[in-house]
Order: structure tokens, then sequence, then C-alpha cells
């Protein structure tokens, strides 16, 4: 497993848990989220998850899973299932990109 992934899962998982927290935390989870939610959007539009960037998504696919499904579920739990609903569609998205990337490059 790869520092990023470990990185990247930690924030993931802090972010989910900020959403069960009191204000301004919950708030501050909630941009948060939403922010990177629309940059990641941005960057699925753009053909970003190609390459090195996609060979990343599917060496971190199970760990991602985990706490994506975390933090689907958090945003459910607390009120924000149309933010819940959109974090599940991009994780597919951005998965079905990489291995898309992958058969074709491959």
């Amino acid at each position: 497993m790869r520092k990023v992934h470990v990185v990247s899962t930690a924030i993931a998982v802090v972010q989910s848990s900020l959403l069960f927290a009191p204000e301004p935390w919950h708030s501050l989870a909630f941009y948060a989220i939403a922010i990177f939610a629309g940059l990641a959007f941005v960057g699925l539009l753009a053909g970003s998850v190609s390459g090195d960037t996609a060979q990343q998504i599917r060496d971190g696919v199970l760990i991602s899973s985990a706490s994506s499904a975390y933090q689907i579920i958090a945003l459910a739990l607390t009120g924000h299932p149309i933010l819940a609903a959109i974090s599940l569609v991009l994780n597919v998205l951005l998965v079905a990109a990489a291995f898309r990337s992958e058969v074709a490059h491959g």
C-alpha cells in the first residue's frame, strides 16, 4: 500500500467523522466534501483519469472503497442525502474510468 493511499484515506475518514461533530465542525466537513466532489467531477469531465492517476485509483480501490462507503453512510445519516448520492455516483464513475483506462491502454 502506498503512502498516498493511507493519507487520502485518513483525510476522508476524518472528514466523514467530522460530520457527526457539532457545529462548526459539521459544516466544515460538509463544505469540504462538497468542494472535493466538485473538483473531482471537473477532473473526471476533463479526462484526468488516465495514466498514473488511473493506476493509483486501481491500486487503492479496496481501501478507498471502504472509506468512500463510510463517507456516503455518514452523509446520509447526518441529513445530506443529495451529497451522499453525488458521492456514490462520483466514486462509481471514477473507478469505472480508471478501469476503462486500463482496458484501453493495456
